[in-house]
Protein backbone atom coordinates (compact mmCIF):
# COMPACT_ATOMS: atom_id res chain seq x y z
CA UNK A 1 0.00 0.00 0.00
CA UNK A 2 0.94 3.57 -0.92
CA UNK A 3 2.50 5.36 2.18
CA UNK A 4 -0.21 7.35 2.05
CA UNK A 5 -3.68 7.77 3.47
CA UNK A 6 -5.82 7.93 0.47
CA UNK A 7 -9.53 7.81 1.33
CA UNK A 8 -12.41 8.38 -1.51
CA UNK A 9 -15.79 10.34 -0.45
CA UNK A 10 -18.69 7.99 -0.91
CA UNK A 11 -21.36 9.61 -3.59
CA UNK A 12 -24.80 8.18 -3.92
CA UNK A 13 -26.18 6.65 -0.47
CA UNK A 14 -28.96 8.35 1.74
CA UNK A 15 -27.12 8.23 4.63
CA UNK A 16 -26.52 11.70 6.39
CA UNK A 17 -23.30 12.94 6.76
CA UNK A 18 -20.19 12.38 4.92
CA UNK A 19 -18.80 8.43 4.42
CA UNK A 20 -15.21 7.91 3.41
CA UNK A 21 -13.91 4.63 1.56
CA UNK A 22 -10.57 3.63 2.84
CA UNK A 23 -8.18 1.04 3.90
CA UNK A 24 -8.39 -0.32 7.31
CA UNK A 25 -6.09 0.24 9.39
CA UNK A 26 -4.47 -2.69 11.66
CA UNK A 27 -5.64 -1.41 15.06
CA UNK A 28 -9.76 -1.19 12.72
CA UNK A 29 -9.83 -4.41 12.26
CA UNK A 30 -11.40 -6.60 16.27
CA UNK A 31 -13.95 -3.47 15.31
CA UNK A 32 -14.15 -4.87 11.88
CA UNK A 33 -14.83 -8.75 13.32
CA UNK A 34 -17.22 -7.11 15.67
CA UNK A 35 -19.41 -6.08 12.36
CA UNK A 36 -18.71 -9.23 10.96
CA UNK A 37 -20.28 -11.50 13.60
CA UNK A 38 -23.07 -9.41 14.32
CA UNK A 39 -24.13 -9.12 10.62
CA UNK A 40 -23.51 -12.63 9.67
CA UNK A 41 -25.17 -16.22 11.21
CA UNK A 42 -22.38 -17.86 13.31
CA UNK A 43 -21.94 -20.72 10.46
CA UNK A 44 -21.36 -17.97 7.59
CA UNK A 45 -18.92 -15.38 10.23
CA UNK A 46 -15.53 -14.96 9.15
CA UNK A 47 -13.70 -15.43 12.72
CA UNK A 48 -11.43 -12.44 13.71
CA UNK A 49 -8.24 -15.03 13.39
CA UNK A 50 -9.68 -14.87 9.46
CA UNK A 51 -10.24 -11.41 9.18
CA UNK A 52 -6.74 -10.61 10.72
CA UNK A 53 -5.01 -13.10 8.27
CA UNK A 54 -6.71 -11.43 5.53
CA UNK A 55 -5.68 -8.01 6.66
CA UNK A 56 -1.74 -9.04 7.08
CA UNK A 57 -2.04 -10.88 3.62
CA UNK A 58 -4.47 -8.98 1.57
CA UNK A 59 -4.16 -5.94 3.13
CA UNK A 60 -4.80 -3.85 -0.40
CA UNK A 61 -7.90 -4.80 -0.94
CA UNK A 62 -9.49 -4.72 3.22
CA UNK A 63 -11.17 -1.62 2.70
CA UNK A 64 -13.35 0.24 5.55
CA UNK A 65 -16.28 2.70 5.08
CA UNK A 66 -16.21 5.62 7.75
CA UNK A 67 -18.61 8.06 8.90
CA UNK A 68 -16.99 11.38 9.21
CA UNK A 69 -19.25 14.38 11.19
CA UNK A 70 -16.82 16.98 10.49
CA UNK A 71 -16.93 19.95 8.45
CA UNK A 72 -13.23 20.07 7.71
CA UNK A 73 -11.02 18.08 5.31
CA UNK A 74 -11.41 14.54 6.06
CA UNK A 75 -7.61 13.75 6.39
CA UNK A 76 -7.44 16.31 9.00
CA UNK A 77 -10.34 14.85 11.45
CA UNK A 78 -8.97 12.93 14.62
CA UNK A 79 -9.91 9.51 14.36
CA UNK A 80 -12.28 10.07 17.43
CA UNK A 81 -14.59 11.74 14.70
CA UNK A 82 -14.39 8.74 13.06
CA UNK A 83 -16.67 5.57 13.19
CA UNK A 84 -15.74 2.50 11.17
CA UNK A 85 -19.43 1.66 9.72
CA UNK A 86 -18.77 -0.96 7.25
CA UNK A 87 -16.19 -2.69 5.96
CA UNK A 88 -15.10 -4.93 2.31
CA UNK A 89 -12.71 -6.92 2.12
CA UNK A 90 -11.27 -9.40 -0.78
CA UNK A 91 -7.95 -11.77 -1.52
CA UNK A 92 -6.71 -13.01 -5.17
CA UNK A 93 -6.83 -15.96 -7.34
CA UNK A 94 -5.77 -17.48 -10.06
CA UNK A 95 -9.14 -19.38 -10.64
CA UNK A 96 -11.65 -18.06 -12.99
CA UNK A 97 -14.81 -19.36 -10.78
CA UNK A 98 -14.98 -19.81 -6.57
CA UNK A 99 -14.39 -22.57 -4.65
CA UNK A 100 -13.51 -23.24 -1.26
CA UNK A 101 -10.44 -23.99 -2.50
CA UNK A 102 -9.77 -20.74 -4.12
CA UNK A 103 -11.64 -18.87 -1.29
CA UNK A 104 -9.14 -20.46 1.03
CA UNK A 105 -6.15 -18.48 -0.17
CA UNK A 106 -4.55 -15.35 -1.25
CA UNK A 107 -2.10 -15.39 -4.49
CA UNK A 108 -0.48 -12.10 -4.65
CA UNK A 109 -0.31 -12.62 -8.36
CA UNK A 110 -3.80 -13.70 -8.88
CA UNK A 111 -5.77 -11.43 -11.68
CA UNK A 112 -9.42 -12.21 -9.93
CA UNK A 113 -10.46 -10.81 -7.02
CA UNK A 114 -12.55 -12.96 -4.54
CA UNK A 115 -14.77 -10.26 -2.18
CA UNK A 116 -15.51 -12.57 1.56
CA UNK A 117 -17.59 -9.70 3.17
CA UNK A 118 -19.64 -6.70 2.37
CA UNK A 119 -20.95 -5.56 5.55
CA UNK A 120 -22.66 -2.28 6.89
CA UNK A 121 -23.80 -1.62 10.59
CA UNK A 122 -27.24 -2.02 11.33
CA UNK A 123 -27.75 2.03 11.48
CA UNK A 124 -26.02 2.61 7.70
CA UNK A 125 -28.36 -0.40 5.79
CA UNK A 126 -30.88 0.01 3.40
CA UNK A 127 -29.22 3.81 2.62
CA UNK A 128 -27.53 2.89 -0.47
CA UNK A 129 -24.46 2.80 1.52
CA UNK A 130 -23.41 -0.96 0.52
CA UNK A 131 -23.79 -0.06 -3.19
CA UNK A 132 -22.00 2.93 -2.88
CA UNK A 133 -19.02 1.23 -1.38
CA UNK A 134 -18.92 -1.79 -3.65
CA UNK A 135 -18.93 0.65 -7.03
CA UNK A 136 -16.31 2.85 -5.48
CA UNK A 137 -14.34 -0.18 -4.12
CA UNK A 138 -13.80 -1.98 -7.18
CA UNK A 139 -12.52 1.33 -9.07
CA UNK A 140 -10.35 2.30 -6.52
CA UNK A 141 -8.14 -1.00 -6.10
CA UNK A 142 -6.91 -0.68 -10.26
CA UNK A 143 -6.38 3.26 -9.67
CA UNK A 144 -2.48 3.89 -10.00
CA UNK A 145 -2.97 5.96 -6.71
CA UNK A 146 -3.56 2.45 -4.92
CA UNK A 147 -1.44 0.05 -6.74
CA UNK A 148 2.34 -0.47 -5.45
CA UNK A 149 4.48 -0.64 -7.95
CA UNK A 150 6.11 -4.22 -7.96
CA UNK A 151 3.84 -5.23 -5.35
CA UNK A 152 4.33 -5.87 -2.10
CA UNK A 153 3.99 -8.57 0.38
CA UNK A 154 0.28 -10.15 -0.59
CA UNK A 155 -0.07 -6.22 -2.33
CA UNK A 156 0.39 -7.12 -6.07
CA UNK A 157 1.36 -4.59 -8.26
CA UNK A 158 -0.85 -5.88 -11.57
CA UNK A 159 -4.79 -4.63 -11.76
CA UNK A 160 -7.47 -7.00 -11.26
CA UNK A 161 -8.83 -8.15 -14.32
CA UNK A 162 -12.53 -9.18 -12.62
CA UNK A 163 -14.11 -9.56 -9.03
CA UNK A 164 -16.07 -12.36 -8.12
CA UNK A 165 -18.60 -12.86 -5.02
CA UNK A 166 -21.16 -15.24 -3.80
CA UNK A 167 -24.29 -14.02 -2.44
CA UNK A 168 -27.82 -15.32 -1.25
CA UNK A 169 -30.87 -14.53 -3.10
CA UNK A 170 -32.10 -12.09 -1.50
CA UNK A 171 -29.03 -9.89 -2.13
CA UNK A 172 -28.84 -10.08 -5.52
CA UNK A 173 -30.18 -6.86 -6.47
CA UNK A 174 -27.97 -5.16 -4.69
CA UNK A 175 -25.12 -6.59 -6.36
CA UNK A 176 -26.73 -6.36 -10.07
CA UNK A 177 -27.12 -2.42 -8.91
CA UNK A 178 -23.15 -2.28 -8.15
CA UNK A 179 -22.26 -3.66 -11.94
CA UNK A 180 -22.29 -7.27 -11.29
CA UNK A 181 -23.21 -9.86 -13.52
CA UNK A 182 -25.54 -13.22 -12.00
CA UNK A 183 -23.46 -16.11 -13.23
CA UNK A 184 -25.38 -19.08 -11.37
CA UNK A 185 -25.34 -21.48 -8.52
CA UNK A 186 -22.17 -21.65 -6.84
CA UNK A 187 -19.98 -24.64 -5.78
CA UNK A 188 -19.42 -23.68 -2.80
CA UNK A 189 -21.16 -24.90 0.31
CA UNK A 190 -20.85 -21.99 3.27
CA UNK A 191 -23.71 -22.61 5.65
CA UNK A 192 -27.01 -24.12 5.08
CA UNK A 193 -28.26 -21.61 2.64
CA UNK A 194 -27.53 -21.93 -1.77
CA UNK A 195 -25.18 -19.48 -2.73
CA UNK A 196 -25.51 -17.44 -6.32
CA UNK A 197 -21.67 -16.32 -8.33
CA UNK A 198 -21.89 -12.94 -9.43
CA UNK A 199 -18.52 -11.30 -11.37
CA UNK A 200 -18.09 -7.90 -12.59
CA UNK A 201 -15.53 -7.39 -15.14
CA UNK A 202 -13.00 -4.68 -13.56
CA UNK A 203 -11.50 -1.44 -14.08
CA UNK A 204 -8.94 -3.00 -16.77
CA UNK A 205 -11.31 -3.97 -18.86
CA UNK A 206 -13.88 -1.77 -17.86
CA UNK A 207 -12.02 1.49 -17.98
CA UNK A 208 -14.07 2.48 -21.30
CA UNK A 209 -17.15 2.29 -19.88
CA UNK A 210 -19.01 5.42 -19.16
CA UNK A 211 -22.72 5.31 -17.40
CA UNK A 212 -25.50 7.32 -18.95
CA UNK A 213 -28.89 8.94 -18.75
CA UNK A 214 -30.76 10.56 -21.16
CA UNK A 215 -33.30 13.07 -19.58
CA UNK A 216 -35.79 15.19 -20.37
CA UNK A 217 -35.43 18.59 -19.30
CA UNK A 218 -37.92 21.25 -18.89
CA UNK A 219 -40.87 18.57 -18.77
CA UNK A 220 -42.96 16.79 -16.49
CA UNK A 221 -43.34 13.81 -18.58
CA UNK A 222 -40.92 11.75 -21.07
CA UNK A 223 -41.36 12.83 -24.58
CA UNK A 224 -41.33 16.68 -24.06
CA UNK A 225 -39.01 19.21 -23.06
CA UNK A 226 -35.44 18.90 -24.43
CA UNK A 227 -33.68 15.85 -24.38
CA UNK A 228 -30.06 15.83 -23.17
CA UNK A 229 -27.73 12.89 -22.61
CA UNK A 230 -25.39 13.34 -18.73
CA UNK A 231 -22.49 11.16 -18.71
CA UNK A 232 -21.00 10.58 -15.65
CA UNK A 233 -16.64 10.79 -15.57
CA UNK A 234 -15.84 8.87 -13.00
CA UNK A 235 -12.64 7.97 -10.76
CA UNK A 236 -11.76 4.97 -13.39
CA UNK A 237 -11.39 7.03 -16.26
CA UNK A 238 -8.46 9.52 -15.14
CA UNK A 239 -6.04 7.16 -15.97
CA UNK A 240 -6.73 7.39 -19.75
CA UNK A 241 -7.52 10.83 -19.95
CA UNK A 242 -5.89 14.26 -19.93
CA UNK A 243 -3.98 15.77 -17.23
CA UNK A 244 -7.03 17.81 -16.12
CA UNK A 245 -8.55 14.44 -15.51
CA UNK A 246 -11.06 14.74 -18.14
CA UNK A 247 -10.86 12.16 -21.11
CA UNK A 248 -9.39 13.74 -24.52
CA UNK A 249 -11.52 16.71 -25.80
CA UNK A 250 -11.90 15.39 -29.08
CA UNK A 251 -13.42 12.21 -27.52
CA UNK A 252 -15.65 14.24 -25.76
CA UNK A 253 -17.05 15.61 -28.78
CA UNK A 254 -17.27 12.67 -30.40
CA UNK A 255 -19.65 10.91 -27.98
CA UNK A 256 -21.46 14.31 -28.44
CA UNK A 257 -21.86 13.48 -31.71
CA UNK A 258 -22.90 10.10 -31.15
CA UNK A 259 -25.85 11.26 -29.11
CA UNK A 260 -26.52 13.87 -31.47
CA UNK A 261 -28.42 15.06 -29.22
CA UNK A 262 -28.49 19.00 -29.08
CA UNK A 263 -26.06 18.62 -25.74
CA UNK A 264 -24.54 16.66 -23.97
CA UNK A 265 -23.40 16.89 -20.78
CA UNK A 266 -20.21 15.33 -18.76
CA UNK A 267 -20.00 15.49 -14.96
CA UNK A 268 -17.69 14.34 -12.41
CA UNK A 269 -17.41 14.62 -9.14
CA UNK A 270 -15.11 17.01 -7.43
CA UNK A 271 -13.23 14.37 -4.72
CA UNK A 272 -10.08 16.78 -4.06
CA UNK A 273 -9.27 16.68 -0.17
CA UNK A 274 -8.24 20.63 -0.65
CA UNK A 275 -8.41 23.23 -3.39
CA UNK A 276 -11.15 24.86 -5.28
CA UNK A 277 -14.71 23.50 -5.10
CA UNK A 278 -13.78 20.33 -3.18
CA UNK A 279 -15.67 21.95 0.17
CA UNK A 280 -18.10 24.10 -1.60
CA UNK A 281 -18.82 27.16 0.91
CA UNK A 282 -22.47 26.07 0.67
CA UNK A 283 -22.44 22.81 1.57
CA UNK A 284 -23.58 21.62 -1.80
CA UNK A 285 -22.46 18.35 -3.49
CA UNK A 286 -19.79 19.93 -6.04
CA UNK A 287 -19.32 19.08 -9.43
CA UNK A 288 -17.82 19.80 -12.46
CA UNK A 289 -19.18 20.04 -15.70
CA UNK A 290 -18.71 20.79 -19.36
CA UNK A 291 -21.54 20.84 -22.29
CA UNK A 292 -21.17 20.09 -25.72
CA UNK A 293 -23.51 20.24 -29.02
CA UNK A 294 -22.60 17.34 -31.67
CA UNK A 295 -20.21 20.44 -33.50
CA UNK A 296 -18.31 22.56 -30.26
CA UNK A 297 -17.98 22.84 -26.49
CA UNK A 298 -20.05 25.92 -24.92
CA UNK A 299 -20.08 28.31 -22.25
CA UNK A 300 -23.12 28.04 -21.35
CA UNK A 301 -26.30 25.77 -21.44
CA UNK A 302 -29.45 25.67 -19.38
CA UNK A 303 -31.39 22.40 -20.13
CA UNK A 304 -28.12 20.33 -20.47
CA UNK A 305 -27.21 21.66 -16.35
CA UNK A 306 -31.05 20.78 -15.49
CA UNK A 307 -30.72 17.26 -16.75
CA UNK A 308 -26.79 17.12 -15.26
CA UNK A 309 -28.62 18.05 -11.82
CA UNK A 310 -31.69 15.51 -12.20
CA UNK A 311 -29.37 13.01 -13.65
CA UNK A 312 -27.00 12.94 -10.15
CA UNK A 313 -29.83 13.36 -8.42
CA UNK A 314 -31.80 10.73 -9.66
CA UNK A 315 -29.05 7.95 -9.49
CA UNK A 316 -28.43 8.97 -6.03
CA UNK A 317 -25.00 10.37 -6.33
CA UNK A 318 -26.08 13.09 -4.24
CA UNK A 319 -28.53 13.32 -1.09
CA UNK A 320 -32.04 13.57 -3.11
CA UNK A 321 -32.48 17.31 -1.01
CA UNK A 322 -29.19 18.23 -1.05
CA UNK A 323 -28.27 21.82 -3.15
CA UNK A 324 -25.37 21.21 -6.04
CA UNK A 325 -22.95 23.53 -7.00
CA UNK A 326 -21.20 22.72 -10.71
CA UNK A 327 -18.00 24.14 -11.47
CA UNK A 328 -18.55 25.25 -15.03
CA UNK A 329 -16.64 27.64 -17.84
CA UNK A 330 -19.56 30.19 -16.61
CA UNK A 331 -18.81 30.15 -13.25
CA UNK A 332 -20.10 28.02 -10.29
CA UNK A 333 -23.37 27.12 -11.21
CA UNK A 334 -25.93 25.90 -8.15
CA UNK A 335 -28.83 24.11 -8.82
CA UNK A 336 -31.56 23.24 -5.80
CA UNK A 337 -34.60 21.24 -5.22
CA UNK A 338 -37.34 23.11 -5.42
CA UNK A 339 -40.36 20.70 -4.94
CA UNK A 340 -42.48 23.79 -3.91
CA UNK A 341 -42.81 24.32 -7.89
CA UNK A 342 -44.00 20.67 -8.17
CA UNK A 343 -42.19 16.89 -8.12
CA UNK A 344 -39.01 16.95 -9.30
CA UNK A 345 -38.66 20.57 -9.92
CA UNK A 346 -34.96 21.81 -9.81
CA UNK A 347 -33.75 25.72 -9.80
CA UNK A 348 -30.78 26.65 -11.30
CA UNK A 349 -28.91 30.20 -10.40
CA UNK A 350 -27.40 31.18 -13.49
CA UNK A 351 -25.70 34.91 -14.71
CA UNK A 352 -27.84 37.50 -16.11
CA UNK A 353 -27.07 37.72 -19.70
CA UNK A 354 -29.28 40.72 -20.62
CA UNK A 355 -29.06 41.72 -24.42
CA UNK A 356 -28.54 45.60 -25.63
CA UNK A 357 -29.88 46.50 -28.62
CA UNK A 358 -27.71 46.74 -32.26
CA UNK A 359 -29.02 50.13 -33.03
CA UNK A 360 -26.64 50.55 -35.75
CA UNK A 361 -26.47 48.00 -39.03
CA UNK A 362 -23.26 45.15 -38.15
CA UNK A 363 -21.83 43.65 -41.32
CA UNK A 364 -22.64 40.06 -39.90
CA UNK A 365 -26.41 41.06 -40.04
CA UNK A 366 -26.44 42.98 -43.51
CA UNK A 367 -24.69 39.45 -44.52
CA UNK A 368 -28.14 37.68 -44.04
CA UNK A 369 -30.34 40.46 -46.51
CA UNK A 370 -31.45 39.25 -49.57
CA UNK A 371 -29.77 42.08 -51.72
CA UNK A 372 -26.52 42.32 -54.26
CA UNK A 373 -26.15 46.07 -53.35
CA UNK A 374 -23.31 46.38 -50.67
CA UNK A 375 -23.96 49.58 -50.14
CA UNK A 376 -27.64 48.95 -49.53
CA UNK A 377 -27.30 46.29 -47.48
CA UNK A 378 -24.81 48.61 -45.00
CA UNK A 379 -27.23 51.12 -44.70
CA UNK A 380 -29.91 48.01 -43.98
CA UNK A 381 -31.12 48.51 -40.13
CA UNK A 382 -30.50 45.23 -38.37
CA UNK A 383 -34.35 44.46 -38.13
CA UNK A 384 -34.11 44.10 -42.31
CA UNK A 385 -31.55 41.59 -41.45
CA UNK A 386 -33.47 39.89 -38.68
CA UNK A 387 -36.97 40.23 -41.06
CA UNK A 388 -34.92 38.48 -43.89
CA UNK A 389 -33.88 35.58 -41.91
CA UNK A 390 -37.29 34.92 -40.81
CA UNK A 391 -39.20 35.93 -43.50
CA UNK A 392 -41.07 38.50 -42.08
CA UNK A 393 -41.50 42.29 -43.09
CA UNK A 394 -39.28 44.48 -41.26
CA UNK A 395 -42.55 46.50 -39.75
CA UNK A 396 -43.34 42.94 -38.08
CA UNK A 397 -39.50 43.01 -36.34
CA UNK A 398 -39.96 45.35 -33.46
CA UNK A 399 -36.37 45.13 -31.38
CA UNK A 400 -33.35 43.77 -32.53
CA UNK A 401 -30.43 42.99 -30.10
CA UNK A 402 -27.51 40.47 -28.58
CA UNK A 403 -25.54 39.70 -25.79
CA UNK A 404 -22.51 37.96 -25.47
CA UNK A 405 -23.86 34.81 -27.07
CA UNK A 406 -26.79 35.39 -28.92
CA UNK A 407 -28.76 37.85 -31.14
CA UNK A 408 -32.23 38.49 -29.62
CA UNK A 409 -35.35 39.53 -32.06
CA UNK A 410 -38.81 40.53 -30.37
CA UNK A 411 -41.35 40.44 -33.20
CA UNK A 412 -44.84 41.35 -33.35
CA UNK A 413 -47.12 38.71 -31.41
CA UNK A 414 -49.23 38.06 -34.44
CA UNK A 415 -45.98 37.67 -36.86
CA UNK A 416 -44.55 35.17 -34.23
CA UNK A 417 -46.79 32.06 -35.81
CA UNK A 418 -45.36 32.94 -39.47
CA UNK A 419 -41.95 32.26 -38.51
CA UNK A 420 -40.32 30.82 -41.33
CA UNK A 421 -36.65 30.47 -40.64
CA UNK A 422 -34.00 30.53 -43.17
CA UNK A 423 -31.10 28.61 -41.40
CA UNK A 424 -28.64 29.72 -44.15
CA UNK A 425 -28.94 33.09 -43.54
CA UNK A 426 -28.52 32.34 -39.96
CA UNK A 427 -26.01 30.72 -39.80
CA UNK A 428 -23.92 33.89 -40.98
CA UNK A 429 -24.86 35.76 -38.15
CA UNK A 430 -22.16 36.33 -35.55
CA UNK A 431 -23.58 34.27 -32.84
CA UNK A 432 -24.21 30.83 -31.18
CA UNK A 433 -27.56 31.12 -32.18
CA UNK A 434 -31.28 33.40 -32.59
CA UNK A 435 -33.51 33.90 -29.72
CA UNK A 436 -37.12 34.95 -31.42
CA UNK A 437 -39.47 36.15 -28.43
CA UNK A 438 -43.18 37.77 -28.73
CA UNK A 439 -45.85 38.59 -26.10
CA UNK A 440 -48.20 35.92 -26.31
CA UNK A 441 -50.16 35.82 -29.53
CA UNK A 442 -53.98 36.24 -28.71
CA UNK A 443 -54.70 33.07 -30.83
CA UNK A 444 -51.67 29.93 -30.78
CA UNK A 445 -52.88 28.56 -34.23
CA UNK A 446 -50.02 28.15 -36.19
CA UNK A 447 -47.61 27.85 -33.15
CA UNK A 448 -45.52 24.43 -33.75
CA UNK A 449 -46.83 23.75 -29.65
CA UNK A 450 -48.60 25.73 -27.26
CA UNK A 451 -48.42 26.22 -23.64
CA UNK A 452 -50.83 23.90 -21.28
CA UNK A 453 -54.65 24.83 -20.79
CA UNK A 454 -54.45 27.15 -17.28
CA UNK A 455 -50.63 28.31 -17.83
CA UNK A 456 -50.55 31.72 -18.26
CA UNK A 457 -47.25 32.98 -19.63
CA UNK A 458 -45.30 36.60 -19.91
CA UNK A 459 -43.56 35.89 -23.51
CA UNK A 460 -42.99 33.08 -26.27
CA UNK A 461 -39.68 32.21 -27.82
CA UNK A 462 -37.73 29.83 -30.09
CA UNK A 463 -34.36 29.37 -30.73
CA UNK A 464 -32.34 28.91 -33.81
CA UNK A 465 -28.80 27.50 -33.76
CA UNK A 466 -27.16 26.09 -36.77
CA UNK A 467 -23.94 27.69 -35.66
CA UNK A 468 -23.96 25.13 -33.49
CA UNK A 469 -24.99 22.50 -35.24
CA UNK A 470 -28.95 23.02 -33.46
CA UNK A 471 -31.30 24.13 -36.11
CA UNK A 472 -34.06 24.48 -33.35
CA UNK A 473 -33.50 23.95 -30.36
CA UNK A 474 -36.10 22.74 -28.18
CA UNK A 475 -36.07 24.50 -24.65
CA UNK A 476 -32.70 26.46 -23.86
CA UNK A 477 -32.49 27.85 -20.56
CA UNK A 478 -29.67 29.68 -21.26
CA UNK A 479 -31.80 31.70 -23.65
CA UNK A 480 -33.62 32.90 -20.62
CA UNK A 481 -30.89 34.01 -19.09
CA UNK A 482 -31.44 36.95 -21.69
CA UNK A 483 -35.24 36.39 -21.89
CA UNK A 484 -35.98 37.15 -18.28
CA UNK A 485 -34.39 40.59 -17.95
CA UNK A 486 -35.35 41.87 -20.93
CA UNK A 487 -39.41 40.99 -20.27
CA UNK A 488 -38.60 41.94 -16.87
CA UNK A 489 -37.78 45.32 -17.90
CA UNK A 490 -40.72 45.57 -21.03
CA UNK A 491 -43.23 44.32 -17.75
CA UNK A 492 -42.10 47.40 -15.52
CA UNK A 493 -39.49 45.41 -13.21
CA UNK A 494 -41.59 42.23 -12.48
CA UNK A 495 -39.41 40.21 -10.85
CA UNK A 496 -41.24 36.51 -11.43
CA UNK A 497 -42.10 35.32 -15.23
CA UNK A 498 -43.29 32.48 -17.08
CA UNK A 499 -42.04 31.37 -20.91
CA UNK A 500 -42.87 29.22 -23.13
CA UNK A 501 -40.33 27.92 -25.93
CA UNK A 502 -42.52 27.50 -28.84
CA UNK A 503 -40.88 24.44 -30.37
CA UNK A 504 -42.53 21.43 -31.77
CA UNK A 505 -41.62 19.41 -28.72
CA UNK A 506 -42.29 22.89 -26.05
CA UNK A 507 -41.56 23.88 -22.93
CA UNK A 508 -42.57 26.26 -19.91
CA UNK A 509 -39.21 27.92 -17.95
CA UNK A 510 -39.88 29.79 -14.86
CA UNK A 511 -37.00 32.92 -14.32
CA UNK A 512 -36.68 34.78 -10.99
CA UNK A 513 -35.08 38.28 -12.21
CA UNK A 514 -32.33 38.67 -9.54
CA UNK A 515 -31.62 42.43 -11.21
CA UNK A 516 -29.12 44.01 -8.50
CA UNK A 517 -27.34 40.42 -8.12
CA UNK A 518 -27.37 40.21 -12.02
CA UNK A 519 -28.77 36.79 -11.41
CA UNK A 520 -31.60 34.63 -12.73
CA UNK A 521 -32.89 31.65 -11.81
CA UNK A 522 -34.14 29.23 -13.94
CA UNK A 523 -36.69 26.54 -12.79
CA UNK A 524 -38.05 23.46 -14.34
CA UNK A 525 -38.85 19.75 -14.24
CA UNK A 526 -36.75 17.13 -15.46
CA UNK A 527 -37.45 13.54 -16.12
CA UNK A 528 -35.51 10.49 -17.14
CA UNK A 529 -35.65 8.48 -20.45
CA UNK A 530 -32.87 6.09 -20.60
CA UNK A 531 -30.34 4.83 -18.91
CA UNK A 532 -27.45 2.84 -19.85
CA UNK A 533 -23.46 2.32 -20.30
CA UNK A 534 -21.55 3.68 -22.82
CA UNK A 535 -18.56 1.57 -24.38
CA UNK A 536 -16.34 4.16 -26.19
Amino acid sequence: MASASPYIELAGHRASGKLLLKPIAEADVPLAAALETASYPKDEAASPERLAWRHANAGRFFWGVYADDTTKSPQLAPPSQKTLVGFICGTLTSASELTNESMALHEPGGATLCIHSVVTAPGHRRKGVAKAALQAYADAINSPAFITPGGGKGEGGQPVAQILLIAKAGLLRLYVAAGFQLVGLSPVVHGADPWFELRRQNCVLDQRSFEFVQVDAFAAEALGGNPAAVVFVEERHRKAGSASGWPADEWLQGVADEFHLSETAFVRKRSEPSGEGAADPSGASAWDLRWFTPSSEVDLCGHGTLAAAHAVLSTHRAPEKQALAFYTRSGVLMVRPEEAAGPGWLAMDFPAEPPTEVAEPRASLTTSLPTSDEKSAQKASPAAAAAAALALTEAEVLWVGRNRMDLLVEVAPEAFAKITPDLARIKQLDSRGLIVTAAPPRSPAGLPSCPPEGLAVDFVSRFFGPNIAIDEDPVTGSAHCALGPYWAAKKGGASVLIGWQASKRGGAVRVEVKSGAGRVVLSGPATTTMEGTLKA
